[in-house]
């Protein structure tokens, strides 16, 4: 079977995240799960692999390494036809108020570095002249 699409999920170890990649897989699309722990993303790509029997490809991704993102970008077999962005950070608010350090962890994992990597699949996307990006947040982000 021909993959319908191909769709990279951002933070792909995450439980909306995997509910996606299964939603995705189901429908036959080419996955690409990307994230930072290598062992959570190869046990969700077989998992994957064996329910759906599609194509399943794993990359490392850490949204707090922005000096990463264009080499990340353009290491990927193919510009995705869907990135779906399911990073983030919830942080403790009342450490978040006392520790500024922690505070800026959640900002760069919830919006500065998933909007930067974005940014580059926005520009790619445009040249090309099709894509789909899709930013999942948490209600949580109405504190800021």
């Amino acid at each position: 079977m021909t993959p319908r699409k191909t769709v990279l999920i951002l933070g792909a170890t995450s439980d909306i995240a995997r509910a996606t990649a299964r939603r995705h897989g189901a429908r036959g699309d080419a996955l690409i799960l990307a994230g930072r722990n290598p062992i959570r993303l190869a046990e969700e790509a077989a998992d994957l692999r064996l329910r759906f029997g599609g194509p399943v490809e794993v990359h490392h991704l850490d949204v707090l390494e922005p000096e990463g993102f264009a080499a990340f970008v353009d290491g990927l077999p193919v510009l995705p036809d869907i990135v779906i962005s399911a990073v983030g950070l919830l942080g403790d608010q009342a450490a978040a108020e006392r520790t500024p350090d922690l505070a800026d962890r959640i900002i760069r994992s919830n919006f500065t570095g998933p909007a930067a990597v974005l940014a580059l699949f926005a520009d790619a996307m445009a040249a090309r002249g099709a894509g789909v990006l899709v930013g999942i947040s948490s209600v949580a982000g109405d504190r800021g």
